[in-house]
């Protein structure tokens, strides 16, 4: 049965938006998309928030959605439906939001409709927004107000608040000998702080936030969070600790690409293994002895992206894409790597019983994840372009 979940203008909310917005609802469906300037529309299908398959009348696949990116001018809907159309599309949806902007800023795709604004902002490899659209009200027990310009956080500074953006927008940027860097971009609905903002540990901030329009943050309940984090599964728990740590290694090769620093072949001269599992085949390791590097192979070379060791994971992750293996991503290991497989159906259960915030939580940590290692591309990209 089919049900009109989302609808609206082009013009009020951009295709990157509904896609975000559709992706972190998890929805399945199909994305009719209508434009003034064609005679058929284009639609983008979903399945459990990934995008799977799309067209338009002169493309198809991953080709018909960054086309699609050029309809500035129209009207959208999202009916909720159950989808049999083959999967075509494997890559993550930030990754396909950022290649749709940057095709449409290199003018390698057609516009219909007015010309799209400059976007504009500290660097110009900064990554677009990102935007949650559903807050759980219940967690929130203050509010707090800033103008814009003000910092909310200074990096190397001690801090155990986390927030929620209610309104506005805000810069992460990490300061680097060569000046700052904005890594990430934020709005409504996304994540000032990570899960050790409230484990009541001696959390110093990794980066700077300054406000960049007026911004109004809800301070959550961190002593609730950290209650419902310690009820989990030693696993879980686990699991959730490695991603933040491989959100910090891939902000650090964001910095190190910025700076002009290439450690690609270096940090694999010793490690003799590629581990090459099927995309298809949905895998979850847990490393216990040795350690993983995690490359991403671009037309620009390789880029170093993380070094995983004891505790940390390699694999598919079913319930959350961060953008690295196995689609986008490769696993060098070194010969002493030891692993234990862990059982996905159990870990997504868990996952999905989880509350709204926390659930939000980890799934803006991966979105983060994704996000920083496409500017560390990138700055790759510019960096192989300045030398050649």
């Amino acid at each position: 049965m089919e049900k009109v979940a989302l609808a609206g203008n082009l013009g009020f909310l951009s295709l990157g938006d509904i896609l975000q917005l559709i992706g972190s609802s998890g929805g399945s469906g199909v994305l009719e998309i209508s434009s003034p300037y064609r005679q058929e529309p284009g639609c983008i299908y979903f399945s459990k928030g990934n995008i799977i398959n799309a067209h338009t009348p002169d493309a198809k696949g991953l080709d018909a959605v960054y086309a699609l990116f050029g309809w500035l001018d129209g009207e959208y809907e999202f009916r909720e439906q159950p989808v049999s159309v083959h999967k075509v599309i494997t890559s993550n949806r930030m990754e396909i939001i950022l290649d749709g902007l940057r095709l449409i800023d290199d003018g390698k795709t057609e516009i219909l409709g007015p010309s799209p604004p400059e976007r504009t902002g500290p660097d110009p490899t900064a990554p677009p927004l990102i935007r949650r659209h559903f807050v759980d009200y219940t967690y929130v027990v203050d509010e707090e107000f800033y103008s814009t310009g003000e910092k909310v956080t200074q990096e190397k500074r001690h801090g155990n608040w986390i927030w929620v953006v209610l309104e506005g927008t805000l810069d992460i940027i990490k300061s680097t000998p060569k000046g700052p860097l904005t890594v990430t971009r934020v709005g409504s609905g996304a994540f000032i702080g990570s899960v050790t903002s409230f484990l009541f540990q001696e959390n110093t901030r990794k980066a700077t936030v300054v406000a960049t329009t007026d911004v109004q943050l809800g301070v959550l309940d961190a002593q609730r969070m950290a209650q419902e984090f310690a009820t989990l599964r030693p696993e879980l728990r686990n699991f959730i600790l490695s991603l933040d740590r491989r959100l910090n290694q891939a902000t650090t090769a964001c910095v190190d690409q910025y700076l002009g620093i290439d450690n690609a072949s270096k940090v694999i001269r010793d490690k003799h293994q590629k581990l090459i599992r099927d995309p298809k085949e949905r895998r979850l390791a847990r490393i216990e002895r040795g350690n993983a590097i995690i490359m991403r192979e671009t037309a620009h070379g390789g880029l170093y992206i993380a070094n995983l060791t004891p505790g940390d994971y390699i694999g598919a992750v079913p319930f959350l894409d961060i953008g690295h293996e196995p689609h986008q991503a490769s696993v060098f290991a070194s010969g002493s790597l030891a692993t234990v497989d862990i059982d996905l159906k159990t870990l997504g259960e868990e996952y999905e019983d989880l509350s709204l915030t926390l659930k939000n939580l980890i799934e803006n940590v991966a979105i983060n994840i994704s996000l920083t290692t496409n500017v560390a591309g990138n700055l790759l990209k510019r960096n192989r372009q300045k030398s050649s």
